[in-house]
């Protein structure tokens, strides 16, 4: 839920991969060890940070730009960088603190054992990105089955089977069908079952007018 948020990028230099979870207040100063205090950082931001909050290493570091004498040869982010510093923190505590993206990961990974090491964390971080990326949007923004709730995921764009009318229907198509049908969908901001019902309830509504009792004799030799 951190490592994902600010698309996958040190919150503080900007380009770097996320690969450790920082504390916006350093739990020696007094922060929580709890995941609204989380921020995602590469490793160098991180140890450069030290036991600093996020806000006072940005001003330490504009501070330097100022005051190089006083601040000798601390190393800095430039300039540019730590200025907006303030805002990316700001903006990246808003994406991880949304409720219905905090869900989303809850009920999609919240039942994983723990990564053992900074090896299976990555892993488990690029298997979740790559997941994320298959949807046309966050599927976290996808609407609720409402009216079937669980303690589990009901987006419709991810965990539609979740609701009581999903039924399985065998469908035939090639890998070039496959295919476009995917494309469509994405480019559709929608999956490909929902497309596919899209489909069929309009070829039921335009046949249905017309033959309301012969639907079955009348297509049941389409190929």
């Amino acid at each position: 839920m951190v490592l994902t948020s600010h698309q996958g990028a040190c919150v503080f230099c900007k380009t770097a991969v996320a690969e450790t979870i920082d504390h916006q207040e350093p739990v020696a100063s007094g922060g929580a060890d709890i995941w609204w205090n989380y921020l995602p950082a590469c490793h160098s931001c991180n140890l450069r940070k030290n036991d600093k909050s996020a806000l006072d290493w940005a001003v330490d570091m504009q501070m330097a730009y100022m005051q190089p004498r006083a601040y000798g040869k601390m190393k800095k982010l430039p300039l540019s960088v730590c200025v907006g510093i303030k805002d990316r923190v700001s903006a990246t505590h808003a994406e991880i603190r949304d409720l219905p993206r905090r869900e989303w990961f809850r009920h999609h990974y919240g039942n994983k054992s723990r990564p053992r090491n900074k090896s299976e964390t990555r892993s488990l971080v690029v298997a979740c990105q790559k997941k994320i990326a298959t949807y046309p949007y966050a599927p976290w923004e996808s609407p609720e089955l409402a009216e079937y709730p669980l303690d589990a995921c009901t987006r419709k764009i991810c965990c539609g089977h979740t609701h009581p009318d999903w039924d399985l229907i065998d469908v035939y198509l090639d890998e070039k069908e496959r295919a476009a049908l995917k494309q469509h969908a994405f480019k559709l901001g929608i999956n490909r079952a929902d497309l596919a019902t899209t489909i069929l309830r309009q070829f039921l509504r335009d046949n249905l007018a017309d033959h309301p009792h012969d639907l079955g004799g009348k297509f049941k030799h389409a190929d």
